[in-house]
């Protein structure tokens, strides 16, 4: 479990990396419509996949597929994109995780940092896409795991692969998946171009920043900033280039593989690359943040929550992208893309109620908590990480419960104490 992407031949599950490269190879089985997709989708699980904790239901993939991709995206999606994150995920133990490679989980109580490249993301992307995760899924319980070292994690990451998602009816549901299947589109069509030999590997960045401790604002003598700006529309997305707040879910992404489509799932939606960041953090403590660099917008979106739809595709970064520094001879950047993962309390959650969030406690938890977002990571590559303005909302007022103007104030305090402006 300390690692989630590890060359299979090393692992006992070799025999049945064997099946699903057997299965998903591109000549192995051919698909030309979404009843030949079912069968291959459920062809490609484990043979106990008629369990509980592995959802077999593809209805809204299958309607999404049939219904709102028109004629020349269906064409694509099953001639071009399909093969390829098919040749994709056959292709991980060789070719983008070949032996010795791994990505390690970002642990509580450990600031450290994971770097993929966009190609690597997309890889386990796919892997996801056909719910190849072990232990990974939307039921899967600490009662299924196979150790009681697995046990321990079961409650600590959250589900990744994305059959859930594909069996959840409703039209915002429907829309994130539409979010997916454009950016596997836009994958393939630019896995198919020549790539110049001076053109960078983009690379996605995910940072878990650990404080000590909570900031005591007691002690704090620092003035107020002035420097704040308040906007009434537009959109945190719209702001490129500085740092960008994900109003989180302690497990990252929230209930992107469900029901969920409010602020944050609407960022992974549209921004899929942070996903990654969904498969190796463990649950954010109280004193903890992560950011999320380099990954690029792929989806327009209208509405919010149940009135959200995808409204085509987003246009490619025109941003300068943003050098990391690489001992390999070929260059390394990341589009010029900052986010940070901050999760407010939830006061319509367990025993609290929003009157709580007054209580001093509670006031210097969530202060806290923004302050340790908006203060950085010397970790990180991406220079809005530490430095620039911060782009923030509402954040925790929705389904959260929070209070918009405590919630401005507490925001104002951590931006004037890392001494950044707000936006």
């Amino acid at each position: 479990p300390a690692n989630v992407a590890v060359n299979p031949e090393t692992r006992a599950e070799y025999g049945v990396w064997k099946r699903v490269s057997a299965v998903l190879g591109p000549a192995a089985f051919p698909v030309s419509g979404t009843s030949d997709l079912e069968e291959l989708m459920l062809s490609v699980l484990p043979i106990d996949a008629q369990r509980q904790d592995i959802p077999t239901e593809l209805e809204s993939l299958l309607h999404v597929i049939d219904y709102i991709l028109n004629d020349a995206e269906r064409k694509e999606f099953f001639e071009r994109t399909l093969p390829w994150m098919r040749q994709t995920v056959v292709d991980c133990p060789t070719v983008h995780f070949p032996p010795g490679s791994a990505i390690p989980l970002l642990r509580q109580n450990e600031s450290s940092i994971v770097r993929v490249t966009a190609e690597q993301a997309a890889a386990l992307m796919c892997c996801a896409f056909f719910s190849l995760f072990p232990f990974r899924h939307r039921f899967a319980s600490r009662q299924t795991q196979p150790s009681a070292e697995m046990q321990r994690y079961a409650g600590m990451l959250p589900n990744f692969n994305f059959g859930f998602l594909f069996g959840v009816g409703g039209v915002s549901n429907r829309h994130k998946i539409r979010c997916l299947i454009e950016y596997f589109m836009i994958r393939a069509a630019e896995a198919a171009r020549p790539v110049g030999e001076s053109a960078p590997t983009f690379v996605v960045e995910v940072t878990r920043h650990v404080a000590a401790a909570l900031p005591n604002f007691r002690e704090c003598t620092l003035p107020i900033s002035k420097s704040v700006t308040v906007q009434d529309n537009g959109a945190i997305e719209d702001c490129t280039g500085w740092l960008e707040a994900d109003f989180a879910n302690k497990l990252l992404g929230g209930g992107v593989i469900g029901r969920g489509c409010v602020q944050e799932e609407i960022r992974f939606a549209i921004n899929p690359e942070m996903f990654i960041a969904r498969l190796v953090c463990e649950q954010l403590l109280p004193n903890e943040v992560v950011y999320m660099t380099g990954t690029r917008q792929y989806s327009l979106y209208k509405g919010y929550a149940d009135s959200f739809t995808f409204a085509g595709r987003c246009p490619p970064p025109t941003r300068t992208p943003v050098p990391v520094a690489t001992s390999s001879p070929k260059p390394r950047a990341m589009v010029d893309v900052a986010i940070v993962a901050m999760d407010a309390t939830n006061y319509n959650q367990w025993n609290l109620k929003p009157e709580h969030q007054f209580f001093p406690q509670w006031v210097a938890r969530d202060v806290g908590k923004a302050a340790i977002a908006f203060s950085g990571s010397p970790l990180s590559a991406h220079p809005s990480v530490s430095n620039g303005p911060v782009v923030t909302g509402n954040w925790g007022c929705g389904a959260f419960g929070g209070d918009l103007e405590l919630k401005f104030l507490q925001q104002l305090c951590a931006a004037s104490a890392a001494g950044r402006p707000m936006i």
